[in-house]
């Protein structure tokens, strides 16, 4: 079971990869130590060769920031609203310089 303070299948999150910040949530997780691996078409993002057998990234360069507490209401993906909550998010931990630096995804 996570901490009370850990996050959660359905948090929103912030994947930050060579000056760029994506916007997603949290969808699945364990075991206990650990995060599952993000989804696929975020993976083709940061490494168009990424599949099922090709990681996207292999090394240390990418940060994932958790928000918990932040559970999506369920329902069909909102990518609009996914960017536009994680950049209030990114605003109550100082902010991003520009929020053309958080992805945009099209739905």
């Amino acid at each position: 079971k996570p901490a009370a303070w850990g996050p959660m299948v359905g948090d929103y999150a912030a994947v930050v990869y060579k000056n760029k910040i994506y916007p997603v949530i949290l969808g699945d997780s364990g075991p206990s130590d650990k995060v599952g691996e993000a989804s696929l078409r975020l993976a083709r993002v940061l490494n168009p060769k990424a599949n099922g057998r090709t990681r996207a990234i292999s090394d240390v360069g990418v940060t994932y920031l958790f928000f918990p507490k932040t559970k999506v209401k369920n329902g069909p993906p909102n990518l609009t609203e996914w960017r536009q909550k994680v950049l209030k998010l990114l605003g109550e931990i100082g902010g991003v310089s520009s929020s053309s630096v958080v992805h945009d995804w099209e739905s």
